[in-house]
Formats: C-alpha cells, structure tokens, sequence
C-alpha cells in the first residue's frame, strides 16, 4: 500500500475558495492546478457555450450562453476585469456544457479556469482539472504521433507518478504544475487520439512507487545508452540507480557533435567572468557514476577555468547540447568539437528507449520495471 503522503488539496475544490486542507488522504477525484499563464499582462480567453463566471472575492456569480471572446487583465487595485465585467482579485470560469468549451490565447483547456491578479499588476491563469485529464494533456506533449501504445502507457504512469510527487512545487505562485519542462511538458485539451485516451484510461490511478511511498519519476527523450543515476548526496534510491539502456540508439538524439571557435569560447568564459585571448585545451575533469560530465577546466592563455558542465549547456542551449553525457573533446583547425549522447538529464525512463522497447514487443510494466527497477506499481487511490 503507498503512504498517502500525496497532499490534501488534491480534493476537488472547483466549488470552493480555498485551497487546501489537514487531511492527510487524497479524494478519487481529485482536482490539480496547472499553471498555463504566469504574471502575463493579458490572457485572450474564448467562451465557447454555457460557462459561469464567479467573483472569488464575493461569491457572486455571471452565467455566460454564448460564444465570447474576453480579454482579461488587471483594472488597477489587484483588481480584474474580464470582458465587460470587473471583479475581484480572483475569478473562476467553469465550462457548463462539457470539456473544451475554454480557450486561452487559442490552445483549449478541458478544465475550469481561475484568473488571479499579482501584486506586480500582472494576472496568472491557472486551469484546475482531474488527474487523468492533466494526463491526456501530458502524453501528445511529451510522445509525438505514432508511438507505440505501450509507450504511451508507460509514460501515463511516470507522468502521473511525476505529477503527484510534485504537487505544491509552485504553491506560492497559486498552482501545482506549471505547463512546461519545469514541470511535464502540457498541450491543454489539443489532442483526443484514440491511443492516448486508451493509455490513460487503462492505467487509470497507476503509479510508481519505492518502500510504500511515492516515486519521484524522472523522465527524459533520450539517455545515450546509459540513464543516468538521480544525484542527491548520499542517499541511494534503487529505481533511479540507472541501467543500461539498448533500445534507443535508432534516435537521432542518441548520438550529437557540437563545434565552438575560439570566439565562442572566449564569449562564454567572458560571461563567467573570465578575460582571455586564446583558448588552448578544454578537458572534463571529473563525472558521475552515470559517466554524465560534472566539471570542465577550460586552459586559456590566462591560466585555467574550472566551469560546471551544466552552466557551459546553459550557455550553449539545452536543445543544442543536448545533454552532459560528453563522449570526447578535441581541437581541430581552431575549433572545439564536443561529442556527445543523449537528449535530457537521463535519470529515470529513457522515453526513446521506451519506444524501442514497445517495439520489440514490450508491455508498459516491463517496460517501467525496466527503466525502475525494484519499483512497484499500484493504485494511489488504494
């Protein structure tokens, strides 16, 4: 049985003000908020139907029956105004006559939409719906067109596993989730493929989960072979030891080259802090166990420069260097060639590999034991 360690306000609470709550045990059918918009200036927002529109701040409520388009955006005093309406400080949406009745900034939602105002007269759009319904929205984000069923399952269960051990991350900010890579790639309500529907709807509530609790199931595209083991201190979790991975070097993420000039380098060490005319050698100087590059010295002629490999990605962008797995470093004809594999941080599924394995006939469970090993996977309602 999972320790209900899943915090409370994972109730359904589309009727209610507040967030929130003591109760340790988590409602079937718990609501998520997903944040869609943060500390925007204005959101566009699409009345499709029947919808209700309630004032937070005083109850009061304005049913909509037709189709409107809104702008919503502060109207001074933290207050809002949506359409013709001006409101409070916090105003909810709620479809009436069934999902995909509400757009913002053209993208569909299947949940209602609660608008807040920021001290920084900005407003934040958050959409608050259903677990499994946050999760038709995750899939098509995170697997294109055309993967395998299997896949698709297995990355229903680590979505909604990452999803869960997650919530509260932007609490402050008013939501769970954002709509991003900070939290899980999110399309809203933009796909129903019968494939996806079908992956949520038979792994409904499935979960990981490591020693009775929760487990926090990274993911990532593609892991160059090896996933890469979770780095936090001491502490060993067995699920996210890494493995070694066969079934994704059909990618073309499974294996990159990058070339910097001298120029580039120079701008780079120039943005850390460092002045330099030549650069004479980059080295990695240490890895972790995952054999993913933590440390680079870069030798100028100024002297040497000891930089984190993740800064130097940073700099160079997260879909250019695809990853810190670095294969090799060499000078040709003044310029820098870096070899490397794999696309993300490589702990946890190899989404690739996943795919792979589908493809060789796997079923979600092996796959998910595969990529989590000693992992078990039950109902979070249970």
């Amino acid at each position: 049985m999972i320790k209900k360690l899943i915090p409370a306000f994972l109730m359904c609470f589309v009727c209610a003000a507040a967030y929130g709550g003591d109760d340790e045990y988590v409602d079937a059918s718990g609501v998520i908020r997903i944040g869609i918009a943060h500390e925007a200036k204005v959101a566009d927002i699409d009345i499709n139907g029947k919808a209700k529109i309630v004032d937070m701040s005083n109850g009061k409520q304005r049913e909509v029956s037709h189709i409107l388009s809104v702008k919503a955006y502060q109207d001074g005093d933290n207050k809002l105004k949506i359409g013709k309406y001006s409101l409070g400080s916090m105003a909810r949406l709620t479809p009436l006559e069934g999902e995909d009745r509400l757009r913002l900034n053209g993208k569909s939602y299947r949940g209602s939409l609660l608008v807040k105002a920021n001290q920084n007269k900005t407003i934040t759009v958050i959409e608050e719906l259903g677990i499994e319904d946050y999760i038709k929205g995750v899939l098509p984000a995170e697997m294109g067109n055309g993967w395998p069923l299997e896949a698709l399952k297995a990355q229903a269960v680590a979505a909604r596993t990452y999803a869960l051990y997650s919530l509260k991350r932007f609490d402050s900010d008013g939501f769970d989730l954002s709509a991003d890579v900070r939290s899980q790639a999110y399309a809203g309500a933009a796909s129903d493929r019968p494939e996806i529907l079908e992956a949520v709807r038979s792994t409904d509530s499935e979960v990981l989960s490591y020693k009775g609790e929760i487990l926090h199931a990274f993911y990532h595209a593609n892991c160059g072979g090896h996933t890469a083991p979770a780095n936090w201190g001491n502490e060993h979790i067995k699920p996210l030891s890494g493995v070694v991975c066969r079934y994704c070097s059909f990618s073309p993420s499974y294996s990159w080259t990058l070339s910097f000039t001298q120029s580039q380098i120079l701008k780079f060490l120039a943005s850390q802090g460092y002045e330099a005319q030549r650069v004479k050698s980059i080295r990695i100087t240490s890895r972790n166990k995952g054999q993913r590059a933590e440390w680079m010295r870069i030798t100028t002629d100024e002297g040497s420069a000891d930089i984190p490999v993740k800064d130097f990605r940073r700099w160079a962008g997260g879909n250019v260097m695809k990853s810190t797995y670095i294969i090799s470093i060499s000078s040709r004809r003044g310029k820098f060639e870096i070899r490397g594999r794999g696309y993300g941080h490589g702990v946890g599924m190899c989404q690739d590999g996943a795919k792979g394995m589908a493809r060789k006939g796997s079923d979600y469970e092996r796959i998910l034991r595969y990529y989590y090993p000693g992992a078990d996977i039950s109902s979070w309602k249970d």
